[in-house]
């Protein structure tokens, strides 16, 4: 349940983020170092070149090279892995914190002092847990948020399922008000992971085949 997190590890997590190209060449480089390696890459992942070349960072990769600057102990990198992937394409947490607790073994309040160290993360708003944190994170970077914007993002859940009606009702705030601070909430960001690179959800050929080959001698 408790994982040390080695220059090896950090290493082979950091592959995982890197597009199509970037592999290949990470691959030829090593292939070039090593005399025992034979490297053969698909002519299909050449012909994917152009396109994955145009993508952005990924997710993933950009909170690897951050999480060290967040989580600056050893013993949370364990936790800290864990909540990155539980984050879903839009940046948000996954999977709860219990859950991610009762996997690792440890108490949920280790949990969420993690989390809190990740959610300093830019952009603000990954790792949120809902719409309305995410936009708190947010907000709170510019200041303390105002007890009304409070009751608003406390409230948002109403503006999905009745409207702006419905959202009046819940907050009970004067409209002047509540269309002064919805205006604001329209000028931060929903979805704090759109600017990376997803993978997309197609059925592709394996970009990498491993074969190995034992030699045993016999007396």
């Amino acid at each position: 349940t408790r994982l040390t997190l080695s220059q090896d590890l950090v290493r082979a997590i950091g592959l995982l983020g890197l597009s199509n190209l970037d592999l290949g060449e990470s691959l030829r480089e090593a292939a070039a170092e090593n005399p025992f390696l034979r490297l053969e890459l698909p002519r299909a992942a050449a012909l994917e070149d152009v396109e994955i070349a145009d993508e952005g960072p990924s997710l993933i990769a950009h909170v690897l090279e951050c999480l060290p600057g967040l989580v600056p102990a050893p013993a949370d990198r364990a936790v800290a892995l864990a909540l990155a992937e539980a984050l879903d394409a839009q940046g948000f947490l996954a999977t709860s914190t219990p859950a991610i607790a009762a996997r690792l073994g440890l108490p949920p309040a280790h949990i969420e002092a993690v989390l809190a160290h990740l959610q300093r993360i830019e952009p603000r708003g990954l790792f949120a847990r809902s719409l309305a944190e995410c936009l708190a994170l947010q907000l709170a970077e510019e200041g303390p948020i105002a007890p009304e914007m409070r009751r608003l993002l406390d409230a948002l859940p109403a503006l999905a399922e009745g409207g702006p009606a419905a959202l009046a009702r819940a907050t009970g705030l004067p409209p002047d008000t509540l269309a002064s601070l919805l205006a604001r909430l329209r000028g931060l960001t929903p979805r704090p992971a759109a600017g990376f690179s997803t993978p997309p959800a197609r059925a592709r050929i394996a970009e990498l085949g491993v074969s190995i080959w034992l030699k045993a001698e016999f007396d």
